[in-house]
């Protein structure tokens, strides 16, 4: 709700400077002319139809953009004499949208980098500017310019740039992340696994797995390797689904990880603590039912016919209907 408010303050002034601006006419997505959606803009901001702007608002992100709109977009991104919460969510949310044009138009990603590197904006300003510095898998450009700001003297600023170069496929990444997985500040690590494992840089995997026994990077490592799929990972993870002391969220985290590899290993483990019992079996249930494994359906019947809660029978039944393509029947 606290976004959409925010969504709404900046489709105020957009619609403001758009609307009552001069007149463009660039195409648009769906083919209408600027003018077109700038209109059904307005026209939803006036009869307060919160899904109709945030519907006309989405279409300035596919245009091609000109330069007096650019710079109507500009003027609100770096109006630095707005300081209040709200104000700093509207410049955001300018930022994002120029995010979304930087590809179609190169000074867009020039005066992002202008945001980014101005040391009297805001801190929040600028790595808002620097998390919208996405594509550097496709565009030499980018990436070349995020791998500068991996020694920049600020760590936000450092861990801003290992984040954005966290995208799929954009495996040349790899090499320039590898040496923050020994990073002493916890959030650049978290970050630098996180990055590594969305790219699948499997030759981090064994340095990944060891952070599995660091409460800091525990969870970032379960992503990590969940992302990254190397079988190398699947022991050192079914010792971290059995481990009796881990919290719910990371034995959550885990068992999401583990039903993604498929392996008969795994389903062992699932089904050994389906058969424990209590709230920790509801979700080895589902990720067995994820699995499709047939082996669990005994264990599951099992703990429909024990079960007396609602819920976890329901959880257990849907598990149950996942694996053999049938509803329960029997007990229960």
């Amino acid at each position: 709700m606290k976004r959409i408010v925010f969504l709404i303050g900046l489709i105020l002034v957009l619609s403001s400077t758009f609307v009552y601006g001069q007149e463009n006419t660039v195409e648009a997505k769906s083919g209408e002319k600027e003018t077109d959606w700038v209109n059904k803009y307005g026209d939803a901001f006036n009869k307060g139809d919160f899904q109709g702007m945030l519907e006309a608002g989405g279409h300035v992100r596919y245009q091609k953009i000109d330069d007096a709109s650019l710079e109507r977009l500009l003027k609100i991104a770096k109006d630095k004499t707005k300081t209040k919460e709200d104000d700093i969510q509207i410049r955001c949310m300018t930022i994002e949208i120029l995010g979304y044009l930087k590809l179609k138009n190169e000074k867009v990603f020039e005066q992002l980098k202008n945001i980014a590197e101005d040391k009297d904006e805001l801190l929040t300003i600028r790595k808002f500017a620097f998390q919208q510095m996405g594509g550097a898998g496709k565009d030499e450009k980018i990436f070349n310019y995020l791998i500068s700001k991996l020694n920049d003297p600020n760590p936000d600023i450092r861990e801003a740039a290992i984040s954005r170069l966290g995208e799929p496929g954009n495996i040349k990444a790899g090499v320039y992340l590898m040496p923050f997985l020994s990073e002493g500040d916890a959030k650049i690590k978290n970050a630098a696994i996180v990055s590594l494992g969305t790219i699948g840089y499997k030759e981090a995997t064994d340095v990944i797995i060891k952070n599995l026994y660091d409460e800091e990077t525990i969870g970032s490592a379960i992503f990590a390797l969940q992302k990254m799929h190397d079988e190398k990972a699947i022991e050192p993870l079914i010792g971290i689904l059995l481990d009796k002391n881990k919290t719910d969220s990371v034995y959550f985290m885990v068992t999401r990880a583990l039903a993604d590899y498929k392996d008969e290993r795994v389903a062992d483990a699932l089904i050994k603590v389906l058969n424990e019992g209590g709230f920790r079996s509801i979700n080895a249930a589902e990720a067995l039912g994820e699995m499709g494994n047939l082996r669990a359906t005994e264990a599951i019947k099992n703990a429909i016919v024990k079960e007396t809660d609602p819920f976890a029978l329901k959880k257990y039944k849907e598990a149950y209907k996942k694996i053999t393509g049938k509803d329960y029947v029997g007990q229960k």
